[in-house]
């Protein structure tokens, strides 16, 4: 509850009504958001009080989005993969060509230059997992890790490693050879799809699942324990500093709630249930941010 009452949210979303997928901000006042469903990417330049569209990318569905500088990256399904060289101003396709529907998840830059994405090609009716890295930016992708046996939704960077979660699991692999090692495996089949994991320090992770697990690492990644802290949805966790975590999702079950508090690590979570359903939460230096449906935006200032 202290956490609850220091976060004051202010509604930034200038008459937008669409639901709203992804935020990402190049600085404190420079920000892109865009929606789910219909291909519109919104721009602002002033903190979030007004935002322009400036691309449409037809009705298809964008799900991960991520800056490096001024160079930006989006990816969604049918293989698109757009990029920015403008922070955002402007957007170039350099998609990754497939016969069949190319579903991209997960994504990570490491530079202007090396990045992966990671997601599933939709084939006779199956997903089989897929992962891509390039070496120039986006203009060629090749194909990695063949055979990896789930498809991978989100993939979080500590030290030389990517850690790849998908649907009940997480795979740590090393950047430059590849070599991977599962490091949390759900043999019961309660944990579903997990949407995102951040790390505070070297040691202290924490996860969420789309089955209302909070997965916490304590060793750096090598083992993860779990605790179910709601039915609903968890799409996005992002840490705050001394302590605390903020973890959000869907109100799809019971409770209303859809945004989640922890002082403790993830020992304890309260809950607030004043927005609809929340897609992502975003932190600048000075800010966290939400998205989600109805047009939601809203910033507050890090205590």
């Amino acid at each position: 509850t202290e956490l609850t009452a220091q976060l004051s949210w202010e509604m930034c979303n200038d008459g937008i009504t669409e639901d709203l997928h992804d935020i990402e901000f190049i600085n404190d006042s420079t920000g892109i958001a865009y929606s789910y469903g219909t291909g519109n990417i919104y721009r602002t330049e002033d903190w979030g009080e007004q935002w322009q569209i400036i691309a449409h990318t037809d009705s298809i569905y964008l799900e991960q989005i991520q800056f490096y500088k001024s160079t930006g990256w989006i990816c969604g399904e049918y293989g698109k993969v757009l990029k920015s060289v403008d922070k955002g101003k402007s957007w170039e396709d350099i998609s990754i060509q497939s016969d069949n529907n190319l579903l991209l998840y997960g994504m990570f830059f490491r530079g202007v230059m090396f990045g992966y994405v990671s997601g599933a090609e939709l084939i006779d009716k199956k997903f089989v997992p897929k992962t891509y890295l390039t070496y120039d930016g986006g203009k060629k992708w090749h194909e990695k890790l063949q055979g990896f046996p789930y498809m991978i939704l989100n993939l979080t960077r500590k030290d030389g490693y990517l850690f790849a979660s998908g649907n009940g699991s997480i795979t740590k692999f090393h950047m430059m050879n590849q070599k991977s090692q599962d490091v949390f495996r759900d043999t019961l089949g309660i944990i579903k799809q997990i949407r995102d994991l951040k790390f505070a320090n070297d040691l202290l992770g924490i996860a969420c699942s789309f089955n209302g697990y909070i997965l916490t690492t304590t060793d750096g990644g090598k083992t993860f324990k779990t605790k179910r802290i709601t039915t609903n949805r968890l799409r996005s966790i992002v840490y705050l500093g001394d302590n605390s975590w903020l973890a959000a999702g869907d109100n799809n079950k019971t409770g209303n709630a859809v945004l989640y508090y922890s002082n403790n690590n993830g020992d304890t979570w309260n809950s607030s249930n004043k927005f609809p359903d929340i897609h992502r939460i975003h932190l600048t230096d000075n800010h966290v941010w939400i998205v989600g449906k109805e047009g939601l935006i809203a910033r507050a200032p890090l205590p």
